[in-house]
């Protein structure tokens, strides 16, 4: 087999010709139940087209830009994949064939950590350590002879995450484009008890519709450490929730860095005041200290109003905005935050509250169990069901009656 060093010149000239001006394969993850939130996000990203909503995610293809703008624009998903390469696998010399002939070069820069990802299911292969070890030795048997060389890793610091999955003989090769999950947003101080990540609360501001009525005011009486009340600040104004993190594309060989750069300039820039009342109030003063922490390294501190005060004793209908009002609340579960018939008692009376003074308010309440808000009148009811933290937990949403 011939071997020569594959210069950066000669690697620029391969990306230009084979890749850069290609359309590529891209998948987003999301939280399963919110996949229509996020495809409605991801119709909107700059030269994305065949956008459709698969299991836990979107599907869409766009150019190398559209990577980009995924993880910057993006505030519903969890992650965002290229896909590499679909081929059938049934053995391993089939996984090592298939994988050697990728141009992994387009991925790999020579002395990068490399960590590989699988998963199978309903497939002949199903040994991980043995997928793990073919693949790397397939995306070897391409590099070697170009002179570059990788280090496998499982550790955290890597440089390439690579996700290798089978179902049914079929192995699908995709490169993690975002790194860490994308709910790091790079603003957060601290976490209060059961917090609720950055993009499931924007996936459930998202679902309230609250961008399309932007002059409604937003109350959480459960406020925490302000999540919900940063990523509405963020979504109203439209300031780009990736604008202040690193991501793993920066480290691959194609990273264009003045592109990138002035793609998030000019987000920030699009970005506008935030016109409503952002309102929240908890109970404990420290977690209030700490949503105010938050939101000041959020640079929203000024768009938010925070307070320590009851969510049962506080007159909320006192807060009502002429043009509606949406409240959303992560309440306590149970079984983290303490006992369940308290959760209970306090969820009744919570419900019991918002019939008597709220009546027309949109409200979207994240609950251990659904009949937590059993007496809650509302109109359109809608229950989605989903995991937050590993627990299953309960969305309830609609306008009250």
């Amino acid at each position: 087999m011939q071997h020569f060093t594959l210069s950066e010149r000669a690697l620029q000239r391969r990306l230009k010709r084979h890749f850069l001006k290609e359309q590529h394969d891209y998948f987003a993850v999301c939280t399963p139940g919110f996949e229509d939130v996020l495809l409605r996000e991801v119709q909107e990203l700059p030269g994305v087209d065949r956008a459709r909503v698969d299991a836990g995610g979107v599907t869409f293809t766009g150019p190398v830009d559209a990577l980009y703008h995924a993880n910057l624009l993006l505030s519903s998903a969890n992650r965002v994949l290229l896909r590499v390469a679909e081929f059938s696998a049934s053995t391993t010399p089939m996984l090592f064939d298939q994988t050697s002939r990728q141009r992994w070069e387009f991925f790999v820069k020579d002395g990068a950590r490399v960590r590989i990802v699988s998963s199978a299911r309903k497939s002949k292969l199903n040994h991980h350590g043995r997928i793990t070890e073919t693949l790397a030795a397939g995306m070897n048997a391409c590099l070697e002879p170009l002179g570059v060389t990788f280090t496998p890793t499982q550790e955290d610091a890597y440089d390439l995450e690579l996700h290798v999955r089978l179902h049914r003989d079929r192995c699908t090769l995709s490169v993690n484009t975002s790194g860490e999950h994308l709910h790091r947003r790079g603003w957060r101080v601290l976490t209060s008890q059961a917090p609720i990540r950055e993009t499931l609360a924007a996936a459930i501001l998202r679902r309230t519709g609250l961008e399309n009525e932007p002059g409604r005011v937003l109350i959480d009486p459960f406020c925490g450490s302000g999540t919900f009340l940063v990523e509405a600040a963020h979504l109203l104004s439209g300031y780009p929730p990736g604008a202040a993190r690193p991501f793993a594309f920066e480290r691959l060989p194609f990273f264009q860095e003045s592109k990138w750069h002035r793609f998030r300039r000019e987000a920030v820039q699009r970005a506008a005041p935030v016109r409503p009342r952002l309102l929240g109030f908890d109970l404990a003063q420290d977690v209030v200290d700490l949503a105010r922490q938050n939101a000041a390294k959020a640079g929203v501190d000024g768009a938010i109003e925070l307070a320590h005060a009851d969510a049962l004793s506080i007159d909320l209908s006192s807060f009502a905005g002429e043009e509606g009002t949406t409240l959303v609340a992560n309440l306590p579960y149970g079984e983290r935050l303490g006992d369940r018939q308290q959760v209970d008692a306090l969820a009744r009376r919570f419900a019991a509250k918002l019939n008597a003074k709220c009546s027309g308010w949109r409200v979207a309440l994240v609950t251990g169990r659904a009949e937590h808000t059993r007496d809650l009148r509302l109109n359109d009811r809608d229950v989605l069901h989903f995991r937050n933290g590993g627990l299953k937990v309960a969305l309830t949403s609609g306008v009250i009656g």
